[in-house]
């Protein structure tokens, strides 16, 4: 079969979905022998894919980074590149799909967050996505999306049998033996000399950055001046609120904003981190959970969503809501050695359930069973 992959967010979404991209078909290109993939997007896909052995690379064009006109592009361009190559399955890496495409179509769903929370959304984003995402996943054969939590979700708000899709885990990678150097080194670049709490994700409303503050401000001051509070994430949607919060609190020589950080930087600073805090209200997976889990670092994460599902019994689970009791865990974590300790072995444990082969060969196996349907 040939199948086209619409991989134009690799180009505008460096981290999250874009790093589910690129990992995804890196992996597929390795192992499926019987099927083409074309993947279509910017000049940028040529650097992430180089020499590929059966993923065909149409970065022919200088695709728009602006969110509009990408989807212009993909209901008037795409299409006509779809028949021009005579594509038989549609892959769509995420819920924006070419209206008028009438063959064989495989979309990913990583969330609802757009039910769950729609007041964290612009109102143009939330009316698209609660126009696309319905159709999407009604038209789709196969939905690809990131957990079981997921899986509820569509069913709930859709009513689509569970038999019509496929959880594809993330996986989470580690830094292998980097050595206590690369993790001094990089703590040193942002000024910092001691230990650290770590915060990782793109800054916006539902991350809940706001939350995190608070519990850190409220720690003892012997442990504020131990452990520095490092964010690490691209500024999002709706970013100030944090930086507001961060200076209402008297924080601004406790708190490090990093902005967004290579893999390689990121995964130094999950070895480097006492513990890491993920206060998130909602998430399809939670990528940074599970690579602070793989890189040694213990794991304080939200109890909604599909955390739970993620973090097993290798960490601590809080409302994240209530700010009193992210402030105990916290507390309880840099207080404890033995603690800590037992959650990083507990973490390592828990993270190789996730990895990118198995992830490929569930969406493969998947879209193979579409053969005799074409």
């Amino acid at each position: 079969m040939i199948i086209g992959v619409n991989a134009s967010l690799l180009d505008t979404a460096p981290a999250g979905i874009g790093t589910y991209i690129y990992e995804m078909f890196n992996e597929i290109d390795g192992i499926d022998d019987g099927n083409t993939y074309i993947l279509y997007g910017g000049y940028e896909l040529k650097k992430f894919f180089v020499n590929p052995k059966r993923l065909v690379i149409k970065a022919e064009y200088a695709l728009p980074r602006n969110s509009v006109t990408r989807i212009i592009w993909e209901q008037t361009v795409l299409p006509v590149l779809l028949k021009r190559d005579k594509v038989d399955v549609l892959f769509c890496t995420d819920f924006s799909v070419p209206y008028f495409w009438a063959g064989k179509l495989v979309v990913t769903i990583y969330d609802l967050s757009m039910m769950v929370y729609p007041e964290v959304f612009t109102k143009g984003s939330l009316l698209y996505k609660r126009w696309m995402v319905p159709y999407a996943v009604k038209k789709a054969d196969r939905i690809v999306t990131i957990s079981q939590s997921t899986v509820k979700d569509i069913v709930k708000f859709y009513y689509i049998q569970p038999d019509k899709m496929v959880v594809a885990y993330p996986g989470a990678r580690n830094c292998g033996k980097s050595g206590d150097t690369d993790k001094h080194a990089v703590l040193a670049k942002y000024g910092i000399t001691g230990d650290i709490v770590l915060g990782v994700s793109s800054i916006e409303p539902r991350k809940n950055f706001v939350s995190l503050l608070k519990a850190y401000a409220a720690l003892p001051e012997e442990l504020k001046l131990r452990y520095k509070l490092l964010i690490a994430g691209q500024e999002g949607w709706l970013y100030n609120g944090v930086y507001e919060e961060c200076r209402k609190l008297n924080l601004d020589n406790y708190v490090v904003f990093t902005g967004y950080l290579e893999k390689a930087e990121l995964y130094n600073l999950y070895s480097a981190a006492s513990v890491f805090v993920y206060p998130s209200l909602y998430e399809g997976f939670g990528m940074p959970v599970a690579e602070a889990m793989a890189n040694g670092c213990p794991v304080i994460a939200s109890n909604t969503s599909s955390l739970p599902e993620v973090v097993g019994d290798a960490g601590i689970m809080v409302d994240p809501l209530d700010v009193q009791q992210l402030t105990i865990a916290m507390s309880n974590v840099l207080n404890n050695s033995v603690l800590r300790s037992e959650m990083v072995r507990k973490g390592y444990r828990q993270a190789e359930k996730f990895n990118w082969h198995s992830a490929a060969v569930r969406v493969v196996d998947s879209i193979n069973k579409m053969k005799g349907n074409i």
